[in-house]
């Protein structure tokens, strides 16, 4: 009788150690192209941005806009296109001989020169509009770039949908002005979507394409320039070829970021000769010290606002940090939490390349903005400035988080998917619901300020701008409380806006010798003030001191040539007020060509004054030249002043 064979006893095989990984390297396959289910995340999470953003249509052009959007002739008038596409954003204010700041963006000058194109300045909304269009096309790329690396549908579209409606976003989208991080953002995506393509499949068409949109995006915020880093990232982290030691990636990283480079250097060198400097620094240079202290304040605050925004506004009340007080809250707190944050994000880009490019996307755009020098003291940090660092942070959070769970319960249940995913529909709820609440600042100047001063009420430049505000809108007393709270120092960068503001109410209500001091103090600073001469003859004026307000002019026109010919203008007037006609048309007459190359409203219309001088004087033809003219060169400009001009010359030529 054969025995049976006796059974093997199995032996357990060795468990692996638990991988942590979400994504694929770029090279481990050709992405998957855009199913139903892609188009669907998409779609869904660009209409939920749309529902967020609803209440930031009706808005108004708000702080910058009203000066960059509003009153800028250089994107209003086709003549002036070609100097508004070589000069800084602010270079409509007048040629003062330099830059007025560090901004050369052609990308955003273009997009507001094609916006007014199509929409005009009479209403908002349309450019409120474009701006979501913007920021949808920014979701469409951040998925498009996920699903490039592999990333699972849902983790993505997880992704996409809390950077759809995250409300640090709002400064960017719901105010005009904020559309430079979109437009860099879109074209940083595209560009970095385009490269890790070529990653699979070399193909020197995509990264051409990859190069002309990086430089899209330098020429629409200077903060691009840290790209090729990310690029280095992302060709660094992928396997080349089967070499997984660090030499071979390093020099793969080098290669493919050196195109990029060289366009960053080249962009580098443009810049300076068009700005004719390398940076403009705020009037208060903090040393060196203050920079460095300063770094984990600012850094706290970014991770604090990407992961619970509880607390947001336009300013916040962060101030630089000096070694003779370092406390708890201002220094030892925040370098806590950003060592354990390092520790974190360390961990978690060891884990694969989404984790990797997630982290230089978050780091390397925050860095510039840790020069507290660049920036006026009271606004050291903005939300606008986590644009596309707050997608970095979301690719290195949510996969890492979903992983790690995966790895905790050893299995991948269905239950755990459908936590997950109510775990994130409660973020984009509450998420959202801060937008929604948090647009409604953005919706004229006065709620702006209003929030501003209650999340931030030690600053002097938010009671400034709500002074500023108050008085726009007609409320002369809430006005100069505001006003007086934003002068208890005269320190501020705020100082002098706030001081002219408060001689306007005290000139309205007749309080001349007030408004006399308070504008000769401004002066007595910031000699070459134009606003604050034209304000003292205003109130010279008022004041029946004519002789008064013509020194005024004069001086002010010397002293800031660059404005000779809108301070003329207003000599002539005093000139008429006081009998002296004959000098009044001569000063006109001497600006009237000048005025064609002008933008600035004050000199053309001294034109307008020069019409209404010559009909007086009976010369018609004369007149009625200078008027058709003055329509001429003013037919784009929307400012209030402006218009009732213009009003008054169609008038005169309809008699």
């Amino acid at each position: 009788m054969s025995k049976r064979p006796r059974k093997q006893r199995r032996t357990p095989a060795a468990q692996p150690e638990p991988q942590i990984t979400t994504a694929a390297p770029p090279t481990a396959g050709r992405r998957e192209r855009f199913n139903r289910t892609d188009v669907l995340i998409v779609l869904g999470a660009i209409l939920v941005s749309f529902l967020v953003y609803a209440n930031a249509v009706s808005g108004q052009f708000v702080y910058d806009d009203t000066k960059q959007i509003v009153g800028n002739q250089l994107i209003q008038d086709g003549r002036f296109f070609g100097k508004a596409l070589v000069s800084d954003v602010w270079a409509f204010k007048g040629d003062a001989g330099q830059a007025w700041s560090n901004y050369w963006r052609p990308t955003f000058v273009v997009w507001l020169i094609v916006n007014n194109a199509l929409l005009g300045v009479g209403s908002a909304a349309g450019w409120h509009i474009t701006n979501l269009l913007l920021h949808a096309l920014v979701i469409f790329l951040a998925y498009g770039m996920l699903r490039q690396l592999r990333l699972s549908r849902a983790i993505a579209g997880v992704i996409v949908f809390i950077f759809a409606v995250h409300p640090v976003h709002v400064e960017s989208v719901a105010w005009i002005s904020g559309s430079p991080d979109l437009l860099m953002s879109a074209a940083l995506l595209g560009a970095l979507w385009l490269v890790l393509s070529a990653l699979v499949r070399p193909d020197r068409r995509k990264m051409a394409g990859a190069a002309v949109l990086f430089v899209v995006a330098l020429l629409a915020k200077e903060v691009a320039i840290v790209f090729p880093a990310v690029i280095f990232v992302a060709a660094a982290g992928a396997a080349a070829g089967g070499a997984s030691n660090w030499q071979a990636r390093t020099v793969r990283g080098i290669r493919v970021a050196l195109p990029f480079i060289v366009i960053a250097v080249v962009y580098f060198v443009v810049r300076s000769l068009v700005l004719g400097q390398v940076a403009k620094t705020d009037a208060t240079t903090e040393p060196l010290s203050a920079v460095i202290l300063s770094a984990p304040s600012l850094l706290a605050f970014y991770l604090r606002q990407s992961l619970f925004p509880l607390s947001i506004g336009p300013s916040y009340p962060l101030r630089a940090v000096h070694a003779d007080v370092l406390t708890l809250a201002n220094f030892w707190a925040p370098l806590l939490v950003v060592i354990v944050a390092a520790v974190l994000i360390a961990w978690a880009a060891r884990q694969g390349p989404v984790q990797q490019i997630g982290a230089a996307l978050f780091i390397l755009p925050l860095l510039p903005t840790l020069n507290i020098n660049a920036f006026a003291a009271e606004q050291l940090v903005h939300d606008r400035y986590l644009y596309l660092p707050l997608l970095g942070f979301l690719m290195i959070v949510v996969p890492s988080i979903v992983s790690l769970v995966q790895w905790l319960i050893h299995r991948d249940a269905p239950w755990t998917r459908l936590a997950g995913y109510g775990v994130a529909v409660v973020c984009c709820l509450l998420l959202g619901a801060q937008t929604v609440r948090y647009n409604t600042a953005w919706l004229d100047e006065v709620s702006l300020w209003a929030w501003a001063v209650k999340i931030d009420p030690t600053s002097q430049f938010n009671w400034a701008q709500y002074g500023n505000a108050l008085t726009a809108a007609d409320r002369p007393a809430e006005a100069r409380a505001a006003l007086d709270k934003s002068l208890v120092s005269l320190d501020a960068s705020s100082t002098p806006n706030a001081l002219i503001n408060r001689a306007q109410i005290a000139i309205d209500e007749g309080r001349f010798d007030d408004a006399e001091a308070d504008l000769n103090t401004v002066l007595a600073g910031q000699p070459e003030n134009i606003q604050a001469y034209e304000q003292l003859a205003v109130a010279y004026q008022a004041a029946g001191r004519l002789n008064d307000a013509a020194n005024i002019l004069v001086a002010g026109r010397e002293r800031v040539p660059y404005n000779y010919c809108s301070f003329t203008n207003n000599l002539a007037v005093i000139f008429y007020l006081g009998g002296a006609k004959d000098r009044a048309l001569q000063e006109l007459e001497s600006i009237r060509s000048q005025a064609v190359d002008q933008p600035d409203p004050g000199c053309r219309a001294g034109v307008f004054h020069l019409g209404q001088l010559y009909l007086e004087q009976g010369r018609t033809l004369d007149g009625r030249a200078a008027l058709e003219e003055y329509l001429a060169l003013t037919r784009t400009m929307a400012d209030d002043e402006t218009q009732q001009f213009r009003a008054s010359a169609q008038g005169l030529l309809s008699q």
